[in-house]
């Protein structure tokens, strides 16, 4: 299994980040961009700084995440941050992140493909949730992923990025968690809408606590999030790991392995072992997927805080795999 750690680029979250995976020889690294670090710093300075980091470890994969907070301001804030609501901001800093992916991948002579890592949400008002808003916010979000791997193909095909002909830079879809805090978002909880851009040949996330708080609330929620509440009138009430894992399998790139309980935001991103997912039955259904073909990022709430959650769950990861 290919283990990542995820960490902002900024000095001190690289080096922690990388002295943990030498420390347990991992092989990869998931660079999460931060708004703020890229509204003051250009493109090119970030990926020197992650190259800087990098060159001299075992780091053989890398992947990238675009900007995103994990509680928004107000409603307008996240309308402005949103694909699917058409922001030209966040679709600007979308193609820098891409170009930040490739200038690292070159510099480093990566021969892996690298997921870049996109969210579609469609954050909306109470009152205005509807199939109508949820389906245009699909139209429009879908649309921006599509320019975005397009974009990834042609600076692949310039900076002569490929892998057996094929763009080393791969557009993954990632499912949302159900609870955005004080807004509400009607977009991509359920594996069937996050594959549905797969014959442009956008790649997929798949988040463990996400996906587990999703079940959490189709079983015991309604009424509080409404936009996920709209999803049992487009898909079956049955989904679970299993069939989950089926749908995605095929196109699968990059994991974020964690853990979760509830569906409340608070409850998300928890170190691994400490929330309600079985990840003996998990790993046991993920041997169905190839593992050498997928990243799995250790993507814990506040790790780059509490670096020891990541340790933590590491230690606990490799025991569940030890014992399949």
């Amino acid at each position: 299994m290919i283990l990542a750690i995820k960490c902002a680029q900024n000095k001190e979250q690289l080096e922690k980040a990388i002295s943990i995976a030498d420390k347990y020889e991992l092989q990869g690294v998931e660079i999460q961009e931060v708004f703020g670090i890229m509204r003051k710093t250009p493109t090119e300075k970030r990926a020197e700084l992650v190259v800087r980091y990098l060159k001299n470890s075992n780091i053989t994969h890398l992947a990238y995440h675009y900007p995103i907070k994990s509680r928004w301001d107000s409603i307008e804030e996240a309308k402005y941050c949103d694909l699917a609501w058409g922001s030209e901001k966040i679709m600007e800093m979308s193609k820098e992140t891409i170009r930040e992916a490739a200038i690292v991948a070159l510099e480093l002579g990566l021969n892996n493909f690298v997921p870049v890592n996109f969210h579609l949400f469609r954050f909306i008002e109470k009152e205005n949730i509807c199939k109508k808003e949820k389906e245009f916010g699909l139209k429009v979000g879908e649309s921006m992923l599509i320019q975005l791997k397009k974009y990834a193909d042609n600076i692949c095909k310039e900076y002569g990025l490929l892998k057996g002909g094929k763009p080393l830079i791969q557009i993954t879809r990632e499912n949302n968690p159900p609870d955005h805090g004080s807004v509400d978002a009607l977009l991509d909880y359920h594996p069937l809408e996050i594959v549905r851009t797969k014959s442009y040949g956008i790649k997929n996330c798949l988040d463990f606590s996400h996906f587990q708080q999703y079940l959490n609330y189709l079983k015991f929620g309604k009424g509080e999030l409404l936009g996920v509440d709209l999803d049992r009138e487009y898909y079956p009430s049955n989904i679970n790991w299993k069939l989950a894992i089926d749908i995605l399998k095929a196109n699968l790139v990059l994991i974020h392995i964690n853990d979760a309980s509830g569906y409340r935001k608070e409850s998300e991103g928890l170190e691994v072992g400490t929330g309600e997912i079985n990840y003996d039955k998990l790993f046991s259904l993920l041997q169905s997927v190839k593992y050498d073909k997928i990243i799995h990022t250790i993507e814990i709430k506040d790790g780059h805080i509490y670096w020891r959650r990541i340790e933590n769950s590491i230690l606990k990861i490799r025991r569940f795999l030890e014992g399949l």
